[in-house]
């Protein structure tokens, strides 16, 4: 295949043997442009993927030139022996960091009602002692720091709270670490903490040049080793797919200043579904550069009966369009994350029965759940709207049955998942779910850039037909503030 002006750009970039990064827009071909890379460059090369099975997949694509690797791999491969064998040990249960650090209950007051509190026990404290040790080994710190224990405060506690209790917890945090590194520690280790391990010896990455993909999800320990490296590094991704902050990923193609080429012709998609992605580019995300679609291919923005895919922007939204597709005689396959459904459905069961829930409970703080009624009216831009009008929509025991019948469909027609879950796919046809988060107070933003991407991200995973259908009011208010604004309102949606 000839190579576009701008994977031309990017190549010739590489041949100047300076690092870079290549902004590559949904579906604009960043795998074939890194083989082209990599076949040009004609030395050795290193490409870095996230997980095992990218990287397998890359060995089979990439020239023998460059290997594929994971951060993982490399650091294993000069973890010490000691510190491997920590991964077949048996498993740090809570009691033992109870036993071991002496943890006292105490009192925390509510994020949703902080006039209540709640007892953060042992086992809580236990808990946030295990999240600051993944926080830190994914940050860039040389020890545990105070944000590493404030980060990993339980989801049920006003945060304005819990700042004694987090620098507490620090010293804590810096014994377990020197713990699991230690040759006496015979727990189970993370691949994290070798990894961390790893990272704090400033290891070098034996390659000329190096590919990281994926750029805009990568933890900060990886920015970190590879900003050390002496060596030709391109990194590729984009930005306005970076949809995993909460876990401390940080958008390396707007922090790294570096010279910026970019992938801007999908090849994914035709220009009806660049349209929306540039409606949502431009004027939610503030990027002057347009997407291109594919002109050999013809898509459209029709409402349809059938689609291959449903895209939600939540769990709750997503089984809700699932029951109904099941209504109409579909077997869809959810791609979700089901436990956690099924808990959120006998939890709220439990609360119609005046009886308490557990603290990893959606709706640990209501005593009954006329209080979580109460809540939702009071605040209708909760998180939990969409999980409570399902449930007031259904009987608990239907929603119970209908997930586990669901769950044990062998053979289906059509798929139904979260945005998130959907990352890295595409699929024919695709429908919008009606549950992305957006406002239309006009003193408030439309939508925020963290909604605007995980929509952006829903949107381009159509190759022939997305339907928009269910979220045509959101494009419909972006085009009357930017007209009565007086700005571009050039917005296509019929």
């Amino acid at each position: 295949m000839k190579p576009t002006k701008e994977q031309e750009q990017a190549i010739d970039f590489s041949n100047g043997n300076q690092s870079f990064k290549i902004s590559a827009y949904a579906g604009a071909g960043k795998t074939t442009t890194l083989k082209l890379i990599g076949q040009s460059l004609n030395r050795s090369g290193t490409y870095l993927a996230f997980n095992k099975e990218i990287a397998e997949d890359a060995r089979q694509k990439f020239p023998e030139n460059v290997q594929s690797q994971t951060f993982h791999a490399m650091a294993y491969k000069e973890t010490p022996k000691f510190l491997k064998e920590k991964l077949s040990h048996p498993r740090l249960m809570p009691n033992h960091i109870i036993n071991f650090f002496n943890f006292s209950p105490c009192n925390l007051p509510l994020e949703k009602n902080n006039n209540q509190f709640a007892v953060c026990t042992s086992y809580d404290q236990a808990m946030i002692l295990v999240r600051a040790l993944d926080n830190f080994c994914r940050s860039t710190d040389s020890e545990p720091t105070y944000e590493h224990s404030f980060r990993a405060m339980p989801d049920w506690a006003d945060k304005g709270y819990c700042h004694d209790l987090a620098y507490d917890l620090v010293y804590k945090v810096h014994q377990l670490w020197e713990l699991q590194i230690s040759k006496n520690y015979k727990y189970k280790i993370s691949h994290d903490v070798y990894l961390k391990h790893w990272a704090l010896q400033d290891p070098e990455i034996n390659s000329s040049f190096i590919l990281f993909d994926e750029a805009q999800d990568a933890d900060p320990v990886m920015l970190d080793i590879l900003s050390k490296q002496n060596t030709q590094k391109i990194y590729v991704g984009d930005r306005h797919q970076q949809i995993y902050g909460f876990r401390g990923a940080i958008n390396a193609m707007q922090s790294l200043d570096l010279p910026e080429v970019y992938l801007t012709q999908s090849f994914r998609f035709g220009g009806r579904i660049s349209d929306i992605a540039n409606v949502i580019l431009k004027h939610l995300l503030n990027e002057s550069k347009p997407l291109r679609g594919n002109d050999s291919i013809r898509s459209t923005l029709n409402m349809t009966d059938k689609s291959q895919a449903y895209l939600a922007r939540t769990n709750a939204g997503a089984l809700a369009t699932g029951l109904k597709l099941l209504t109409e005689g579909h077997r869809p396959k959810l791609n979700l994350n089901m436990q956690s459904l099924l808990k959120q459905v006998k939890d709220s069961e439990k609360l119609q029965n005046n009886l308490s829930v557990d603290k990893n409970s959606e709706f640990f703080g209501f005593s009954n759940w006329n209080e979580v009624l109460d809540y939702v009216e009071a605040y209708p831009k909760s998180d939990l709207v969409p999980i409570v009008a399902l449930i007031e929509g259904n009987s608990t025991q239907y929603l119970i049955n209908i997930i586990n019948k669901i769950a044990a469909t062998k053979s289906y027609d059509c798929m139904v998942s979260t945005a998130h879950r959907a990352k890295g796919l595409e699929f024919e046809t695709v429908e919008l779910g009606d549950d992305f988060f957006w406002s239309r107070d006009q003193d408030e933003l439309i939508m925020t850039p963290s909604e605007a991407r995980l929509l952006y991200v829903a949107c381009t995973r159509a190759i022939n037909n997305l339907d928009i259908s269910r979220m045509i009011e959101l494009f419909k208010e972006l085009k009357k503030r930017l007209t009565s604004t007086h700005k571009d309102s050039q917005i296509s949606i019929n």
